[in-house]
């Protein structure tokens, strides 16, 4: 079998925003744009120090926030959602036991208010795992109450189209 048999070639609509997009990237829109990101990469990561979370890496459009075990990363990823908040969860085996991160992507067009939301959000969210976390090894709670009290925003919707009618906020 043909290794480009299920090749396909970029469509003239995608060959122009491909175009469009480097010509963006070389103008003075572009450097804009990339020093406002940077701005707001820099503003980010600051807020997230000042509220004691860690962030891994140089400064870049990704970034990454430190939450150690898998226990308490995975009980922050099922409240950001409901919390209006989407971010990428990083876990074993893509990164060593105990250093499960989030991924945060970062644009030039989030504002100021953008930010501090999200912080605010972030770590209402890891405030309120780590109570969890506790209660749960302390046995004074269990993952079906946390279940029940705090269900993921998917479990009670049947349908997917149902979801369309969320408000989701994915400012960051």
């Amino acid at each position: 079998s043909s290794p480009n048999t299920f090749s396909n070639a970029m469509s003239p609509v995608n060959a122009a925003i491909v175009g469009k997009a480097f010509e963006i990237v070389k103008s003075s829109e572009g450097a804009a744009l990339r020093e406002k990101m940077m701005q707001n990469v820099m503003m980010l990561r600051g807020l997230l120090h000042e509220c004691g979370l860690e962030t891994y890496g140089d400064p870049s459009a990704i970034v990454c926030v430190r939450m150690g075990t898998e226990a308490l990363a995975r009980l922050v990823s099922r409240r950001l959602p409901s919390m209006g908040l989407l971010s990428n969860l990083v876990e074993f085996p893509a990164v060593p036991k105990g250093q499960a991160r989030f991924r945060l992507q970062v644009m030039a067009k989030h504002s100021p208010h953008d930010i501090f939301d999200a912080v605010r959000r972030l770590q209402a969210a890891v405030d309120a795992a780590k109570v969890e976390e506790q209660a749960l090894r302390e046995g004074t709670t269990t993952l079906e109450t946390l279940n029940r009290d705090f269900p993921l925003p998917f479990q009670d919707y049947g349908d997917i189209a149902d979801l369309d009618a969320l408000n989701w906020d994915v400012s960051i």
